[in-house]
């Protein structure tokens, strides 16, 4: 592995939606990471992926295209009831598989034009960091009964990954220093500089 310099390293900061309902235990790892890599002489610029969600929010509301394709890639055991899959997952998918292909390469256009914002943006950096999720991992049997915790938690572990996603970009999450359980720092690129 290329060893990088961290001196000059320009760095994106996100604002906003990225960084709501953070613990706090996440928020002091992350504040300490990034005085480390601004320590090491990374600079530092903020910015927002907001209007980019936001415009997502506002398209095609079809469920999210590695939905629609899971569903069409995993259709034989979807269809067969007596497998053993969690309805959290099995449910959501077989409604995917009810999405005709017209309203998919619709989502496919929308999702292409905020692909090319996304990596406008990006252009701006070498590298932009901010928590992989906003909450520690919790036990299972925290929420398995709730429905409306397993939600709420599902929701906050997919957001930030899911933006990178939709987006086309690349991204690896390395884990923070925490006292308990770990939370990731994801670092984020341009789409292809993986």
């Amino acid at each position: 592995l290329e060893k990088i310099e961290l001196a000059g390293l320009k760095v994106g900061i996100p604002q906003g939606i990225v960084l709501q309902d953070m613990e706090e235990d996440v928020a002091a790892a992350y504040q300490s990471v990034l005085k480390k890599l601004e320590a090491a002489g990374a600079v530092f610029t903020e910015c927002s992926f907001d209007t980019l969600i936001n415009t997502l929010r506002t398209g095609p509301n079809k469920g999210s295209l590695t939905g629609i394709e899971a569903a069409h890639i995993h259709k034989e055991w979807l269809n067969d009831l007596s497998m053993p899959v969690d309805e959290r997952v099995s449910v959501p998918l077989r409604d995917r598989l009810k999405i005709p292909a017209s309203e998919y390469e619709a989502l496919l256009a929308f999702r292409s034009e905020l692909v090319k914002q996304a990596d406008e943006m990006m252009a701006a950096f070498d590298v932009v960091v901010l928590p992989t999720t906003p909450v520690k991992a919790v036990p299972i049997a925290q929420v398995e009964n709730d429905e409306l915790e397993y939600d709420r938690f599902e929701t906050l572990y997919l957001r930030n990954t899911q933006i990178v996603n939709q987006f086309a970009m690349t991204a690896l999450s390395i884990p923070m220093p925490m006292p308990e359980r770990p939370a990731g720092l994801m670092l984020v690129g341009r789409n292809g500089s993986d």
